[in-house]
């Protein structure tokens, strides 16, 4: 009989213990599944995502603020086609999620009001409401929401303190993760307009060199070419001292002489014209062409800092 109860306790308290476990375990994965999740997107940064239908905006902004997150600002259309394809395999057509987006409690009921990324302050531009939306039913609904009653996550405005909800926060856009992905772009971009820079340059200083060169070459052909001259003139006198009317031809020579000089001459300062025309054109095109590239580039520096 004593044996029997020794058993029997043993098997009891074996029993207490593998439901404790189990117990345990449930809550543990209960507690986990609760919590919300970071999915990566395509677009190279991650998303917290909370799909318990439980929050009011005021509470999503704060449970995103306490992580040094910011509800999820979607300013383009790119960035709206990467959070769809994140949460249609998790919820799937469509579920009530906050986003960053508010009216600044606009009570004109128009479908035009203006609307603004809560946390970065910057207007909206780009906008994806579902249809007859922002209606601002009552002239109370000032938050913005993707709805699951319009397919592929549709935004509506909403009343803020509507309790039912989900939220997605993102690094917040002061985050030093954040401005260092913004730092390292601007570095790229100031990198390869750098290089840009270099190659061009290069160019434009060979064809310098290469004017240069044919300014050095001018300089010795005209030096040889009046010396040519000189050794021609120095011949047609010894050839006429020995002739009548001495005085006329010399004078004939040195006409004819003058001229082929000025003939040379006018060669050599053609020459150096166009050389001239070619250095100033060969400035003139490297200031043009990277003076355009420095305004696109700071338009983009601009962008960078604005996402």
């Amino acid at each position: 009989m004593q044996l029997l109860l020794f058993f029997y306790s043993k098997n009891m308290n074996e029993h207490r213990s593998i439901t404790f476990y189990i117990f345990i375990t449930i809550a543990i994965v209960n507690f986990t599944s609760a919590l919300p999740q970071w999915y990566n997107g395509t677009d190279g940064r991650q998303y917290l995502i909370e799909g318990e239908q439980k929050y009011n905006w005021f509470q999503a902004f704060h449970e995103c603020g306490r992580r040094n997150l910011q509800l999820v600002e979607i300013e383009n259309q790119q960035k709206n086609e990467v959070l769809i394809a994140i949460l249609k395999p998790i919820f799937g057509n469509s579920h009530n999620l906050w986003i960053g987006a508010i009216d600044e409690y606009n009570r004109v009921k128009s479908f035009q009001r203006p609307f603004y990324w809560h946390s970065s302050g910057k207007q909206m531009t780009f906008s994806y409401w579902s249809n007859n939306n922002p209606d601002n039913d009552i002239g109370d609904e000032h938050c913005v929401h993707m709805w699951e009653r319009k397919a592929n996550y549709k935004w509506n405005d909403h009343h803020c303190d509507w309790p039912r909800l989900g939220y997605i926060c993102e690094d917040h856009h002061l985050s030093s993760k954040v401005l260092g992905e913004k730092v390292q772009e601007i570095t790229n971009l100031a990198d390869t307009l750098l290089e840009e820079y270099y190659v061009q340059q290069e160019s434009q200083i060979e064809s310098l060199r290469n004017a240069l060169n044919r300014m050095e070459n001018d300089e010795l052909q005209l030096k040889a070419d009046l010396n040519t001259l000189q050794i021609k003139l120095q011949s047609d006198i010894n050839s006429l001292l020995s002739e009548s009317n001495l005085e006329s031809n010399i004078s004939k020579l040195m006409a004819q002489y003058k001229v082929e000089v000025n003939l040379k001459v006018d060669e050599r300062n053609l020459a150096l014209i166009k050389t001239n025309l070619e250095l100033s054109g060969a400035v003139e095109i490297l200031t043009k062409k990277f003076g355009k590239k420095l305004k696109a580039a700071k338009t983009e520096y601009k962008n960078i800092l604005e996402k």
